[in-house]
């Protein structure tokens, strides 16, 4: 039996990590449990592990129970994976609220006896105090919708889409719960935690499906709602649906408001870059682009997404060789990151 002793470090906070320790035997699953212990994450929301260390990367994502992902944590063991000293990759928890970690093979060696694993053998730093919850009042609150949404986010949650009818049913359960909602975002954290579901990522889906059915009025009702309790989540979600209705010069006023509003998000600039491009617009896309890598400074995962959709930018405008370039340039960054 083998040993991999492993480094595990949240990316936003610096000086803070863990060893872990995990036998061959065990599984990714095993992994995440204790990583959610060590580090105080709450509630049951999905998770993925990236073994390409490439956020959202599908074809390496070991997703947990619930998650659409190709490969499954619970069902892939440590020694299946090849995995050797110096090797490393992300772990995600919380599709909404993006909580990522990398993981650093630091050494595989013999198992000994007699060990209980997975075991943590070291610890740096403190983890921040958890804040002191709000009292929680989602249950006056959305008492009357709760089941309805627990069904909904649930199954969201599996992959499991519903239907043209079951989606305009959906639009109005949202409606229904950011009226009860009353402009306490937290109130919807609060419901989230106890109906232990990812409600949030629920109502950040809604918007793309219903736009695929054609319910592009319904779509964008669902992102202004929403958007005024997190904005930031969900406004840069408008010009992505109008974009895709076709309606472009709202698409191209949607992306400056957006920008304008999060001026440093780099997140918010990465997506209005997409909308550009789809917008006929590449040389506007580029520019967002860029400013979205400059924003992501070390966050490497979303250096990673960014980083992607820009490659591929450049080279359908024909740049290949400023294409080459800037992946060396990363390249050359992330080594020094490393060291």
């Amino acid at each position: 039996m083998r040993l991999y002793e492993l480094k595990v470090w949240p990316l936003e906070q610096e000086g803070v990590w863990r060893a872990i320790d995990v036998t061959d035997r065990q599984s990714l699953h095993h992994l995440h449990e204790t990583i959610k212990v060590e580090f105080g994450l709450a509630g049951q929301h999905l998770y993925c592990f990236y073994l390409s260390d490439k956020a959202y990367d599908a074809k390496k994502a070991y997703g947990g129970p619930g998650a659409d992902t190709p490969h499954h944590a619970d069902k892939t063991n440590f020694a299946s994976m090849g995995l050797k000293r110096g090797r490393r990759f992300l772990y995600l928890f919380d599709f909404t609220a993006e909580r990522f970690f990398r993981v650093l093979v630091q050494k595989v060696r013999g198992a000994p006896d007699g060990g209980r694993f997975p075991a943590v053998s070291g610890r740096q730093g403190r983890l921040p105090a958890p804040e002191k919850p709000a009292p929680d009042d989602s249950r006056a609150a959305c008492g009357p919708i709760e089941n309805d949404l627990r069904a909904a986010a649930a199954a969201w949650a599996q992959g499991k889409r519903p239907s043209k009818g079951a989606l305009k049913r959906e639009h109005d359960l949202a409606v229904a719960l950011v009226e009860r909602a009353k402009g306490d975002w937290g109130m919807v954290k609060r419901l989230e935690r106890r109906l232990g579901v990812d409600v949030s990522g629920w109502i950040a889906g809604l918007p793309e499906a219903l736009a695929a059915e054609g319910f592009t009025a319904e779509a964008l009702a669902v992102i202004d709602r929403f958007a005024e309790l997190e904005p930031e989540s969900l406004l840069g979600d408008r010009g992505v649906v109008l974009v895709g209705a076709g309606r472009i010069d709202e698409a191209v006023e949607a992306v400056g408001a957006a920008t304008s509003r999060f001026p440093e998000d780099a997140w918010v600039w990465a997506k209005g870059a997409s909308v550009l491009a789809r917008a006929g617009k590449p040389l506007e896309a580029e520019r967002g682009y860029r400013r979205a890598l400059e924003l992501a400074g070390n966050a490497q995962y979303l250096r990673d997404g960014i980083l992607e959709r820009l490659l591929a930018l450049l080279e359908e405008q024909g740049k290949a060789g400023a294409a080459h370039d800037l992946a060396e340039e990363e390249n050359r960054r992330r080594s020094r990151n490393e060291r």
